[in-house]
């Protein structure tokens, strides 16, 4: 996972970490590990467990709020499948 820092560098190391930058901005910064430079509202899907989480980052940006398990369809942290069966039955 990239630092989202391109450094000043040669052509060929700078166009490899300029590669490396925007493929995890392509795939939200999906790993094991959060990304060691964080922004607020970053997104980062993280892998550590046995179903990705998509998580943002908060606007004080010194923490992660989990926003759901993206492993099959994505699903709201904190529901049941009580409570999505009403939301989708609302959206209908």
């Amino acid at each position: 996972m990239s630092d989202f820092n391109l450094a000043n560098q040669s052509g060929a190391a700078f166009r490899a970490e300029l590669n490396n930058i925007i493929t995890d901005l392509q795939t939200s910064s999906y790993g094991s590990t959060a990304p060691t430079t964080t922004s607020p509202g970053q997104f980062w899907v993280d892998s550590s467990g046995p179903n990705p989480v998509l998580k943002i980052r908060n606007a004080a940006d010194d923490a992660w709020i989990s926003l759901g398990d993206v492993a099959t369809a994505f699903q709201l942290t904190g529901t049941t499948a009580f409570t999505r069966t009403l939301l989708d039955d609302a959206d209908a």
